[in-house]
């Protein structure tokens, strides 16, 4: 039996609340920077229940050439394909990769949002072009389409949950030989304050916008956006070695009493038990490593 090789996260790119890349968020949360804004930027009026929330992007700009969308296209494209192509190519170039190098390569390209507002907005749209711009499937498929891919590609409804059952799939086909590279790509956009409303009517929505995490004063929480890609790759081909996968699962906790908001941390602890021991880590140690630098091409 032969040893697997090592999958490695190779890059790495993202877009959070007021901060445009992974660095800057690094920055801010060691500063203890708050994040969470409550402006006009995104409506204007004055809702009556608590408006705070993060805002990570706008979608003022977008590069239709290199993605070979139809200049008319953009405008009734959802706003989270379009974060997700951008960032899916920022993490390919962070890994020291020209993305064009990837063509005709066994690339996988799997994408997961689990609430898109866009979609509703454009429900009584009529033309094509509006139709096209909801599918999301086009999140995985655009950017296949754009750098000639020819690994698995297509985009997951389930919660951000099923970011880690891509990533500990992708795992398994490199280690397999079955790809050679994977992007995973996840977002979230807020485009109106309706799920704001929402959050405040079900009781979740903290009024001043601090989540206090881990606080017995916590009161609730607040929505954000984000946007986050990795591409992987097998440790023997990497430029560059951010972590290595070891793996990665995710549950359903199935039936329980009472709410369905009230979390229950039992099956949540059998699960980190489960996973702990199924790949020898022990959580007690702590193992620190600097990321290798890209590597010289000689």
């Amino acid at each position: 039996m032969k040893a697997k090789v090592e999958v490695v996260i190779s890059g790495a790119a993202g877009a959070f609340p007021e901060c445009k890349s992974i660095p800057e968020f690094e920055d801010a949360l060691f500063n203890k920077t708050d994040l969470v804004t409550n402006d006009d930027r995104r409506w204007k009026e004055t809702p009556g229940y608590p408006s705070h929330c993060g805002k990570a992007f706008t979608h003022e700009k977008f590069d239709a050439l290199f993605f070979k969308v139809p200049f008319s296209s953009p405008t009734t494209m959802d706003p989270l394909a379009k974060k997700c192509l951008e960032t899916s190519v920022e993490a390919i170039i962070d890994a020291g990769v020209n993305p064009k190098s990837l063509a005709g390569t066994q690339t996988a390209v799997y994408a997961v949002y689990d609430f898109s507002e866009f979609e509703m907005s454009v429900v009584d749209g009529q033309s094509q072009r509006a139709l096209l711009g909801i599918a999301r499937t086009f999140a995985a498929n655009r950017l296949s389409f754009t750098l000639d891919l020819k690994g698995p590609s297509f985009t997951a409804l389930g919660g951000y949950g099923q970011t880690f059952h891509f990533i500990d799939e992708a795992k398994g086909q490199l280690e397999e030989g079955e790809i050679d590279a994977a992007v995973i790509v996840t977002a979230n956009y807020i485009m109106s304050p309706r799920s704001l409303a929402i959050l405040h009517s079900m009781g979740l929505a903290a009024n001043d916008g601090k989540c206090r995490s881990f606080d017995e004063n916590a009161h609730g929480y607040s929505r954000s956006e984000g946007c986050v890609a990795f591409f992987l790759q097998r440790a023997p081909e990497a430029r560059r070695n951010y972590a290595t996968v070891i793996g990665a699962e995710y549950r359903f906790f199935g039936t329980k009493e009472g709410s369905v908001l009230a979390f229950d941390g039992g099956p949540a602890k059998e699960m980190l038990r489960q996973l702990y021991s199924k790949w020898n880590v022990d959580p007690s140690r702590r193992r620190l490593r600097r990321g290798r630098r890209l590597r010289d091409q000689s």
